[in-house]
Order: C-alpha cells, then structure tokens, then sequence
C-alpha cells in the first residue's frame, strides 16, 4: 500500500431484501425466533491477538451487493482445524449484524451465540465444548456500505452512478466478514458476488462462472485465491468500463485497466506503462508474476493512494487515469513510482506475507525501495537516486525525534499498527535497504531476494527469514549490522577529519553519535554498524573506500599517500546517516562540489541543513551555501534549493524581517523564477518544466514578486472561464497564488465553479484554492464550508487541510500575533465534533500535525491542551500528538537559537 489499499448471495437461506442498517456496531445479541438467547461469558477473550488454537483452512464467501443500497448483506462458510477443545470461537468481526451462525463437526451441529462488544471481536459460544478437529463454521450476516470513509466495504458516486470497492489493510476485512484478520492467517478464499446484471464484479481472481438469477440480478463466482491473508481480499462492483491492455509478464496474464463509466479513453497511459515495470519486476526476482490476472481499478481516495490486492491493484483515480492533455510529467513519473511500489508487493507481501504488523517494513520498505530501483533501470534520465536522497532526509527528521518509531517496532495494540505505516516504515526502510545492497553488493542482494521468495512462497515469514537469506548469499551474517537499523530508532551523525601525515597512508578520523536537533532532551550515546563509503582523488584518479564503523570511533585509510584534495563523504548517498566535517576535511569537501552527482549535492545540502538546525552551524552561513551553490545549479538541484528556503519560513523569519526574506527569495532564485514564467518555452526539457511550478510559486509567495502575482491572479481567471488556457502543470499552482492575495471576489467565483463542475481533478485545484485565501474573514469561512456538508468526506478533507496547512505555517498574515497559536486551532476548539463527523475517520488521528508548525509554547499548550484527553480514541493519534508537541518545542529552541544570526544575514536585503 502506498502512503499514501464480496458480497453474493444467499444460497441455503434466503435472508430476503437487503435492509438498511439501524446499528452503528455489530449487534451484540444474537436474535432467534424473536427472543434474545441466553450465553456464558467468555473467560478467555482475547486482549488484542486471536492466537493460534483455532486456524482457517479455507473460506467461502458469498455476498450480494447493489451499489445502490445502503448495505449488503450474504454468509461465509470457514473451514477450520480446532486444535484444542474449546466451548467458544474467537473471529474479527465490526459492524456487522449478525444474523444466524453454526457449527458442524464430528457429524453434530451447534448453534451459536454471539458474544460482541463492539471491540473487533466476535465470541461464537457453544453449548458446550468442541473440538479438537476439523470443523466448518457458516455465519449469515448484514453490514454497511461507508460512503465517508475509505475503507472497509464502501461506495462512491460518479455522476449518477454508484460504485462498490473495498480496502482491507491492515485490519478492515472485519468489517466485511467475520474472518481472522490478521496477516500470518494465510487460507484460501473462494468468492462469489450477487450484482445488479449490467454491473460489472471485480475480485482477486478470474470469474470461474457466471448465473442469471432474474429480476435484474446475476451471481459471478470467482475462482479459488491462492492462501491469502484478509487483508488481501477485495472486490469491486459498478458499471464500470474494462479497458482490455493485453496480456504481460512471462506467463502472458490478462492486464485490464479499470475506470468509471466513460472514462476508458484515458487508460492509455497505464496500458502501456504497466507491462514495461512488470517485466523488469519479473527479470529482477527471477520468476513470473504470481497470480493469473492484473486488473488495475480506479478509485476516488483520501487515506493511501494505492493498494497491493492480487489481481485487483486499487490506485486513485487521478493516478491511473488521466485525459492525454491533464497527462502532466509531474502524473507520468509519480503513477510510474506507484505501479512498480504495488507491482513489487505481488512478491515482497502477496506471495510472502508478513507475519506480523512488526515486519510491515518487509513489505512497505522494500516496495518502496524496489519502486526506485525498477523506475530508476526504466528511466534513469529521471534520476530517481537524488529524489530517493531527498526523501532519505525527510525520514531523517522524524527519526531524529525521541518519539520516533523504529523500522521494526513491536506491535502491541491498534495505535502502533496504525504508526507502523509511516515515513520510517516508507522511507528510512527503503534507505536502510539500500545501504545494505552497497554493502554486500547488488548481485549478492539479489540473489538473497530470490532465496527468500522461493523458499517462503504463498507463506508468511519475518525478518529473520529475510536477513538469513542475505546472509547465505552474502557469505556471512548481515544481521548485526543490519539490526542496529531495523531494531534500533534515530539516525546517526557521522563526524569525520582527515588526517594526513607524510609518508602514511590517508586517514579519516570517524566518530559517531545519535543526531538530535538542538532542544531535544534524547540521549547521543547510542552506536550503530554503519556500513561508510567516501569517494576521493588519489595518485590514480577518483576512488572508492569504504568499511563499517562499528563502535563509537574509528579509522578508515585511503590506501594511498596522496593526501586527498577533495573527499566525498557519503559516496552515492547509499548511507543512512548525516555527515559532519571538520579541520582540514571541511576544505576538502567544499573542493568535492564539482565532483558530486546530484544526490551527492542533494544529500550534502539537507546534511548542512541538519547541522543548522542541531544548532552546530549558524543559518547564515546555510543560506550563504544556498546564495553559492544556487550559481550554476541544475533544475533538479534548484529544487531542492527552494525547499531548503521554504522549511525557513515562517518559522525562523522574524515578523521584523518578512520583507527583508521576501528580497533575499527574490534576489537568490527571482531570476530563474522569472525567467521560466508561466508557460512552457521552446525545448524545455522534463527537468525544468517540473521546476517551473515550485520556483514561481516560491518567488511569487514566499518572494512577494508583485509582477508575478499579478500575473497569477490575471491568469487565474482566464482558467476560470476557460479550462485551456493555462497549461494543466500550472493551474494548481496559479489558482493558488491567486488565492493567497485574493479577496471576496475571487473566494465566490472559484467557490461558483467549485459547484458547477463534476470533473474531480478541477474540483481538486479549486478546494486547493479555497484554503489558500490569507485574507482572515475567507480563511475561517473556508475551514466552515469544508464541515457544511456540502461536499463528500474526500473534497472536505482536501479543503480542510489546505486551509490547515495555511493557518499553521503563514498564521501571521491572517491576523494572529506571532506568539498566538494558529486560527485553525480556535476553530478546532469550537467544532472539533462537527470536524470529526465530516472528515473521514483516517484522518482524525492526524489532527495534532496541524501543530507541527507552530513555533513556539503556547502552540504546544493549545494542542496539548486540544488532544490529550481525545488522541486515545483515535488509532495511532498518542504518538501523532507526541511528535507534534516535540516537534514544536524543537522549532522553538531552533528559533531562538538562530534569531540572531538569521536578522545579521537578511539585514543584506
């Protein structure tokens, strides 16, 4: 899944017309005859995990579902092996009423009770004990479509039309079906869907058979699943369009794509793309896709932005599908980066599963890392190793927080399954991993991959499993190094000097502690194995060196008498921490500049932006780096510039000094701003036309470049009236602008075209728009539209949190004094309930973030005071709300340590 993942008929028993739900929960009776029937209370309910007594051997669902309603409803029949007597049966169940439920084994059959308390479980208990043995347990039950949230079972509308999908991960499916849903349950699923007869039934595998049943309905049975997990399963129904794209991969599988009615000429894209990602795939892990069809559907999401399904790979739909005109470069590279993420868990997740949620970074991390790797092999011009530098820095940041996560966290309730799919997950995983490939080399990880595959296929494993199959390809034990990463949070810093003494081989001196940025109360005193690469001059040209530093200090010789003129120090960015220089090596490394990749140059910024905000350097000397390396810079490099500056502002911009930063902006990226301008050029390659955006909007907002401004407000309402005459790549970016400035007017003009248009991707740009007004009276009337009701929980959820993002980092241009906490904060106070009713439910959790860019205490006190007695209702908000606070109280250190010499640098301008 990227983070940004069944319903038939009844066949014995006929429960009649599907009836709206009146429960929010699974009933916590079940009702027989009209009277409630008496049960024991269970004595051993499970605390959080199902255990190991009673395993599915195979699961039967068969479910009815019309898009239309507002429920479905059908049975599921699990075959199961008890391995020990027990007098009640323990699944995961929610928001289901359950309707009938029996056991059959040893030839008896037992009715049922069910035990629920609305906590995910269901307690089916017998009237006295069974098992052990083999037996078959049938449950016909009820549950409701969510048309707020995406996931679980739940519909959207396309115009007149409805759709059914479903997402799973990481534990949903209960709200399906009673199954156990956790990942190390791997079974067999045979699926059957009663639809409306002019739908069409989408599941993990090929349809096995299809059945007219009359009155306009029809039942599709799919074919057996190979042993899948719950999380796995899926379904989608609605009128939908199936676009035929051939058949891929070595074993020749049918590849469709999948779109909203009318909306099938705009698959070309994907069509092409997917088979090309795939058979790189297929080459790498050396055996065939795993399963027998690849349908890739179209969704409207809001929680993740793609899911791994077997067979059935959900993505949003602004990223599988586009018209060839909104086919923007920006959509190629990032719908690339996400099909070859979800292709590479039919490996690394579907063909081996996890275990346990402990190892989610089994299959996130190195979905991500693989996604790099294929799409760097597939496109190398796109330069994916200095994206992948840049995205390695931001994981930096949240790792080097106290309340950070590990990679591999023990899993112990709900909050931590939910944190587990983070940027340390994502990101830092997908660093580690390549670190660990530099190390023991591409063609011994390789073939590790392929040992652990083949030998864990259609089964669960865990980390140990992965790092033995390195470790056996590697010729000796890659777990030590590799757990000081997996098993141990934060992020090193790696000092090095150079020592040169005449007649000795070159020394860097290396020491190493935990990064903590200035303010932090975490201790340094932690060591890892840190597999260190530098590239240098020597008597024979550029070299490579490298060695693990394994204890607190330690030495690396360069093997040559040359004292180096130049050193890099993290070569190819392939190691996972931050890189101080000091004496003689700091000359050397600025001499390293011109012999730097883009990553290396990448990586070497954000590393000088790290030691600015641990306090060791002063920020104008960062920013007389940004004025250096901005002469000369690539596009790709410009862009980083310009992220460097906007984490500056307004946060370490004293009020005082606005207008002095907005000279500086202008005066250091202005001209490459103004040059590129709105519209494309004559023989602009991708690289700069994806500059093109961020720069102007750099310039023209936190620069204040009136010329630019204007221009953008002018062409804003060209676009209003006439959707061609901005290029698609720029329309975000221009609205926007306009909007930061833009008065009354313009707020009821966008908001008209808002409600005039259906088409999704317009409707996206124009609720960006809306909660970017600066102006104080439309900003707090766009946080109250986003919870009216007007719009369905996805637009809601993108107005509120643009208009968030807003409150939080510029609150003091709509009004607030700088030491006041953001106007999005009094506005939670005073309708937190109305936010949590309109925002689907993922998002809740969230809501602390929006104090992340606070700066100061009383913002920590306002969202203390907001979410301490609510974050434990919603999973995963406790360690959401602690990293907010402590990232806020860092701000403040960081502020006032920096204020002096952040008002001496821009005293210049």
């Amino acid at each position: 899944m990227v983070v940004l993942p069944m319903p038939a008929r009844f066949a014995s028993v006929v429960l009649g017309s599907i009836v709206a739900l009146s429960c929010a929960r699974t009933a916590q009776r079940q009702v027989e005859s009209g009277k409630e029937l008496a049960y024991p209370p269970s004595s051993s309910r499970p605390s959080f995990r199902l255990g190991k007594t009673i395993e599915p051997i195979r699961y039967g669902v068969d479910l009815s579902v019309i898009p239309s309603s507002s429920s479905f409803s059908g049975r599921v029949d699990i075959r199961l092996r008890l391995h020990e007597k027990t007098q009640v049966l323990w699944l995961n169940g929610e928001d289901l009423v359950i309707h009938r439920s029996e056991l059959k084994t040893g030839g008896k059959t037992y009715v049922a009770h069910v035990e629920d308390k609305g906590d995910g479980l269901l307690g089916f208990v017998f009237g006295e004990a069974v098992g052990p043995g083999d037996a078959e347990l049938h449950v016909e039950y009820e549950g409701a479509f969510s048309t707020k949230d995406d996931t679980g079972v739940f519909k959207q509308s396309e115009g007149n039309d409805w759709y059914v999908f479903t997402q799973f991960e990481p534990h949903d499916a209960r709200r399906a079906f009673p199954c156990f849903d956790e990942p190390s349950f791997k079974a067999p699923w045979q699926v059957t869907l009663r639809v409306p007869r002019d739908h069409v039934a989408l599941s993990n595998t090929k349809v096995a058979s299809e059945t007219d049943e009359g009155a306009g309905m029809r039942t599709v049975r799919f074919a057996e699943t190979k042993p899948l997990p719950s999380y796995l399963i899926a379904f989608a129904v609605g009128p939908f369009d199936v676009v035929d794209a051939g058949k891929v991969g070595k074993n020749g599988v049918p590849l469709r794509i999948v779109t909203p009615r009318g909306r099938a000429s705009d698959a070309a894209h994907a069509a092409a793309v997917t088979p090309e990602l795939l058979a790189l795939l297929e080459s790498y892990f050396g055996t065939p896709y795993p399963f027998e069809k690849l349908d890739q559907v179209a969704v409207r999401l809001t929680s993740f932005g793609a899911m791994e399904h077997p067979g059935l790979i959900t993505y949003h739909a602004n990223l599988l599908i586009a018209p060839p005109v909104g086919n923007t470069i920006q959509r190629r590279r990032k719908f690339a980066a996400f099909c070859a993420h979800e292709l590479a868990h039919q490996w690394f997740g579907n063909l081996v599963t996890l275990e346990w949620w402990e190892d989610t970074w089994l299959n996130e991390s190195f979905a991500e890392w693989m996604a790099t790797k294929i799409v760097n092999q597939w496109k190398p011009e796109w330069n994916t190793d200095a994206y992948r530098a840049s995205v390695t820095s931001e994981s930096m940041i949240q790792d080097s927080l106290v309340s950070a996560r590990r990679i591999r966290q023990p899993i112990l309730s709900h909050h931590d399954i939910q944190n587990a799919f983070d940027s340390i997950t994502y990101d830092k995983g997908q660093a580690v991993l390549h670190m660990l490939e530099s190390w023991i080399g591409p063609e011994k990880f390789q073939k590790g991959v392929q040992d652990y595959l083949g030998k864990h296929a259609f089964q669960n494993a865990t980390a140990a499993d992965f790092l033995a199959a390195l470790s056996r390809s590697a010729g000796h034990d890659v777990a030590p190094a590799f757990s000081t990463f997996l098993d141990q949070v934060g992020v090193p810093l790696v000092t090095v000097a150079l020592r040169c003494v005449k007649g000795k081989p070159p020394t860097l001196l290396m020491s190493q502690e935990r990064y903590l940025p200035l303010g932090s109360h975490g201790s340094t005193d932690q060591v890892w194995q840190i597999p260190t690469c530098v590239r240098h001059d020597s008597g024979n040209g550029p070299e490579v060196t490298c060695g693990v530093l394994s204890s607190a200090r330690g030495e690396l010789s360069l093997g040559d008498e040359k004292c180096p003129d130049w050193v890099v120090e993290n070569h190819g960015r392939a190691g996972y921490y931050r890189a101080r220089s000091e004496g003689d090596l700091r000359e050397a490394t600025l001499k390293a500049w011109p012999h730097m990749t883009d990553a290396e140059r990448v990586g070497a910024l954000l590393d000088l932006k790290a030691l600015m905000e641990k306090g060791l350097l002063p920020v104008d000397q960062l920013l007389s780096a940004v004025e250096t390396a901005k002469m000369g810079a690539s596009p790709l490099l410009e862009r980083t510039l310009a992220h460097v500056l906007l984490g500056l502002f307004p946060a370490l911009v004293p009020k005082e000094s606005e207008g002095n930063f907005a000279r500086f902006v202008r005066s250091v990226m202005g001209p490459s701003a103004t040059s590129l301008g709105f519209f494309p050029h004559s023989g602009d390659d991708e690289e700069t036309q994806i500059t093109r955006p961020v720069l102007v909007s750099l310039v023209a907002d936190q620069g204040e470049d009136k010329e630019l401004l204007d221009t953008a407000r002018s062409l804003a309402g060209r676009w209003l009236r006439d959707r061609k005459s901005i290029k698609p790549e720029m329309v975000g970016v221009v609205l926007d602008l306009a909007a930061t400035r833009g008065d009354m007017a313009l707020f009821a003009e966008m908001l008209a075209e808002l409600r005039a248009t259906r088409v999704h991707k317009e409707r996206e740009r124009i609720l960006g728009a809306l909660g970017s007004f600066l102006d104080p009276a439309l900003h707090e009337q766009a946080l109250a539209y986003s919870i009216s009701g007007e719009l369905d929980a996805s637009d809601a959820s993108h107005l509120f949190w643009t208009a968030a993002e807003i409150s939080a980092r510029v609150g003091r241009r709509v009004g607030r004094a700088e030491d006041q906490p953001a106007p999005v904060l009094s506005f939670l106070e005073k309708r937190f309930d109305d936010v949590v009713a309109a925002l689907p439910h993922e998002d809740i959790a969230f809501l602390p973030t929006i104090g992340a860019y606070e700066c100061h205490e009383k913002g920590a006190a306002a969202i203390s005071s907001l979410f301490r007695d609510r974050a434990a209702k919603f999973s995963g908000a406790p360690r959401i709300l602690a990293q907010s606070l402590e990232q806020i109280r860092l701000c403040a250190a960081l502020r006032a340590k920096q204020a002096t010499s952040m008002t001496r640098f821009l005293a210049k301008y």
